[in-house]
């Protein structure tokens, strides 16, 4: 007897998407689905998480809008896309849904901040922001992009992680330069203490010899909340003559420096292995010296932007 059995070596998603749920009907389980599909399609068949993806969907009444208008899938994505101008979007993600107080606390805390910016002007505001710069910090997929011909085979890079020997970097900027840079070896832990004397030795200076005249009436916006919490950093602030604005909590927008500022100082140094501290700290120096002139004008006025829109948006409801 001749055996009639073969191998559909040649199929499409479509006509997959059929079997699939054609045997999610007479009650198969997913793993068995995706075995029947293996045996038949081979290394074309459908991967087991796409199997399981569809049985949701069938689960909860997908169905082809292309079938049930007689026209072809072609034609009803052509309808959606062009004619009715759908597009198909991803969800935005958000550390936490803010609730009424934290809007509340946004709203309150953009209106001083505008009325000082009004009043002063660019003068009056210093940011401070901190990150990890590690020895070596290997590349993302995105990095390791290249431009090829379609036949061409695809690269492939083995996964490496950051080094742990790396430098704590603290900065302080206006809507100039880069007031002070300040670095903390690895394995060093932040205190009252070294804050307070980076407050007033390094930073203090620092404000006198490229902000003059601002020294007595410097106002300082600490984009983390941790280090001015503590008695002690309160005390050496106030005698400092200081004032610390305050930063709404789940508010990334109105934190310029995470993207932009560090942002493109990281792109710089991905890929590359350091192997003296000076050698990176040079690297951060020559980073802000070329984007000196472009980043921080426009991030201090992005800032800006970001909460008089905060303050016209609450006035408005």
């Amino acid at each position: 007897m001749m055996n009639m059995s073969m191998h559909l070596s040649i199929c499409t998603k479509e006509e997959q998407r059929s079997v699939i749920r054609f045997l999610w009907a007479e009650g198969v389980q997913g793993a068995e689905i995706h075995s029947h599909l293996c045996a038949q399609y081979g290394d074309s068949a459908l991967p087991c998480r796409s199997v399981y993806k569809w049985i949701e969907m069938f689960k909860h009444g997908w169905r082809n809008a292309g079938l049930q208008l007689g026209i072809s899938q072609g034609t009803a994505y052509s309808l959606a896309h062009a004619i009715l101008g759908f597009h198909k979007v991803s969800t935005g993600w958000v550390p936490r849904h803010l609730v009424e107080e934290h809007k509340h606390n946004r709203h309150r805390m953009c209106s001083i901040l505008m009325e000082q910016c009004n009043h002063e002007g660019d003068n009056f505001l210093n940011h401070r922001d901190e990150t990890r710069i590690h020895h070596y910090d290997p590349e993302t997929q995105w990095h390791s992009m290249q431009w090829q011909h379609t036949p061409s085979p695809s690269c492939k890079k083995v996964k490496s992680q950051p080094s742990a020997r790396k430098l704590l970097l603290t900065v302080f900027w206006d809507f100039q330069r880069p007031i002070l840079k300040h670095y903390m070896e690895s394995g060093t832990t932040v205190t009252s203490v070294n804050y307070c004397d980076m407050l007033r030795r390094e930073l203090r200076s620092a404000i006198r010899t490229n902000r003059r005249g601002r020294l007595s009436q410097g106002v300082l916006l600490h984009q983390i909340a941790c280090p001015h919490t503590a008695h002690l950093n309160n005390n050496t602030i106030q005698k400092l003559n200081w004032q610390v604005l305050e930063h709404p909590a789940l508010s990334p927008d109105l934190t310029p420096s995470n993207f932009h500022l560090f942002g493109c100082l990281k792109n710089a140094v991905r890929g590359r292995q350091f192997v003296e501290d000076d050698e990176m700290k040079e690297e951060v120096h020559d980073c802000y010296v070329i984007n000196q002139k472009t980043f921080f004008p426009v991030a201090s006025r992005s800032l800006q932007a970001a909460g008089l829109s905060v303050s016209r948006k609450r006035r408005l409801h």
